[in-house]
């Protein structure tokens, strides 16, 4: 994958297929700060997002965060989910899979074929 400015005005960059995956593909990963139930980044950033999606209604659940001068790619490309943008006809959806250094994340998984 490779991330591109959006053709959606406003949208700014987005995640993008360099070459065709298949359906049930990781795409890409999420990191951040690790954050604790009771504590957050503020302002706030948008891009806050529960470790383990499975947990995201326990209001006790650890969380990750992107503070604001990390969340270009420009400046942070580690893992590239948090440029994933939002569709009405989705090819994708949030999974959970172990990274090789950043151990249990979210990360992005093909829900069907996507072509480059």
């Amino acid at each position: 994958v490779e991330v591109r400015q959006s053709q959606v005005p406003g949208a700014g960059e987005g995640l993008f297929a360099k070459v065709d995956l298949p359906n049930n593909t990781i795409v890409s990963y999420y990191n951040g700060l690790r954050l604790a139930c009771d504590e957050t980044i503020l302002p706030e950033t948008g891009y806050d997002i529960f470790l383990e999606l499975n947990l995201r209604k326990d209001k006790k659940a650890k969380h990750l965060d992107i503070p604001e001068k990390y969340q270009s790619s420009i400046d942070y490309s580690s893992t590239l989910a948090h440029k994933t943008n939002h569709s009405f006809d989705p090819n994708c959806v949030w999974d959970n899979a172990e990274h090789p250094v950043h151990g249990l994340v979210p990360c992005i998984r093909t829900i069907c074929e996507v072509e480059a």
